[in-house]
């Protein structure tokens, strides 16, 4: 497993936050040291949908099941890539004078967007969208291994993407798409450019996360060769 502190979380919930990835069922007793060593109050919990185990020991322990998330993957990118149509709008990299952009963006696209921080009737529903969007802004400082891509027409940014390298996979963290650009292509668009930025520091994959349910994200991304490659649970532990 894997247990990271949370400090967007921590500041904006207003409880001592941390995350567990890669969650098994023998890892509870070493989750369990972590969690009163550094004396957390509420712990976001994630583990394979195939540890049937696993998500039963959190339930056990008191954790309640937030969301079921799949993840979808572009494998050999650079000959994918070159099979892409071309992007329809325009895209850019975003830096730190959009912050303010990116942050409106953010908070319009993520007021309605139903994942395990919205699910949760404990967590204030505008710290839900405060901690959403400083965690968009955060991508807004690129390096060689963040980004954040932004797409946008001749009015106005309409949509977003952040992006990270993780080994030899580029993540498509965080999308957003305002309301007005909408059901205009944006969020294909910034799938195709994601994968061309993952290509252009020589990623061999892209991998996508979305909701179990959002199905027309799900099919946009299979139209563009992705497929499913895993899925998890994620439960909240309070304590």
């Amino acid at each position: 497993m894997q247990f990271t502190f949370s400090d967007i979380e921590t500041q904006r919930f207003g409880v001592r936050a941390a995350r567990c990835d890669d969650f098994r069922a023998g890892d509870w007793h070493e989750l369990a040291a972590r969690i009163a060593e550094h004396d957390c109050r509420l712990v976001t919990v994630r583990c394979d949908a195939a540890e049937l185990s696993a998500a039963q020991t959190i339930v056990a322990h008191g954790g309640n099941l937030m969301d079921t998330v799949v993840t979808m993957e572009a494998v050999q990118l650079d000959t994918a890539v070159s099979r892409l149509p071309a992007a329809d709008g325009l895209v850019r990299v975003g830096g730190e004078g959009d912050a303010e952009v990116i942050d409106l963006l953010a908070r319009e696209a993520f007021s309605d967007y139903v994942n395990h921080y919205r699910a949760d009737p404990r967590l204030d529903e505008q710290a839900v969208t405060d901690a959403m969007a400083e965690w968009t802004v955060s991508f807004a400082r690129p390096t060689s291994h963040q980004a954040i891509l932004l797409g946008h027409d001749a009015s106005a940014v309409q949509a977003f993407a952040a992006m990270k390298v993780s080994g030899d996979t580029a993540e498509g963290v965080l999308h957003g798409v305002s309301r007005q650009g909408r059901g205009r292509g944006w969020y294909k668009g910034l799938l195709i450019a994601g994968m061309r930025w993952g290509e252009e520091r020589d990623c061999k994959r892209m991998t996508v996360t979305t909701q179990l349910h959002n199905l027309t994200t799900q099919r946009t991304m299979a139209g563009l060769g992705m497929r499913i490659c895993g899925a998890r649970y994620t439960f909240h532990l309070w304590l």
